[in-house]
C-alpha cells in the first residue's frame, strides 16, 4: 500500500506541477514527477492502480506533445487494461484506445486509428447497455470520431 501511496503522491505533484504555468521548465518537472511515481506503481504490483496511473500520464503527455512517449506509454499499458475484466477496467481500456486511436490519426495512421477507435466505440457501447448515464458519453465521443475521421 506504501507504494501505491507513493506513486499516487507522485501523481498529485505532477497535476499540480502541470498547472503552475509561471514555473520555467514545468513540463519537464511533470515528467520527472510522472516518472518517479511510475517507479513506485510498477513495484507496488496493482495491475488496475498501474493502469490508473498509465493513462493519466499518457493522456498528460499527449496533452504536451510528447507523443512518442505517449505511444510508449499506451503501448504499455494496453495489455495491462485488457486483462483487466470489470467495467471500470473496460472503460480506462476504452479511453486507452480512444486516445491511442486519435495520436494515429494525428500520424495519418487512418487504418490503426480506425481499428483502434472501433475496438474503444464496442466496449463503450457494451458498457452503455449496463450503465447508458455513465457510458453513453463515450459512445458519443468516440462515434463522433470514427464517423468524422478520414479513412
Amino acid at each position: 500500500m506504501k507504494l501505491i501511496d507513493n506513486s499516487s503522491e507522485f501523481l498529485v505533484k505532477a497535476q499540480l506541477t502541470s498547472l503552475k504555468y509561471e514555473l520555467a521548465g514545468r513540463i519537464n518537472q511533470c515528467i520527472y514527477f510522472y516518472d518517479k511515481g511510475l517507479v513506485s506503481a510498477d513495484r507496488a504490483k496493482d495491475k488496475d492502480h498501474l493502469s490508473y496511473y498509465l493513462l493519466n500520464y499518457g493522456v498528460f503527455l499527449q496533452n504536451y506533445n510528447h507523443i512518442k512517449k505517449a505511444i510508449t506509454i499506451y503501448e504499455r499499458s494496453l495489455p495491462i487494461c485488457r486483462k483487466l475484466q470489470v467495467d471500470f477496467g473496460l472503460s480506462r481500456l476504452a479511453w486507452m484506445l480512444n486516445n491511442f486511436g486519435n495520436i494515429q490519426s494525428d500520424l495519418n495512421e487512418f487504418s490503426r486509428a480506425e481499428e483502434y477507435l472501433k475496438e474503444a466505440l464496442d466496449i463503450f457501447e457494451n458498457l452503455a447497455n449496463k450503465n447508458p448515464e455513465k457510458y453513453f458519453y463515450g459512445v458519443n465521443i468516440i462515434a463522433c470520431l470514427l464517423y468524422t475521421s478520414p479513412s
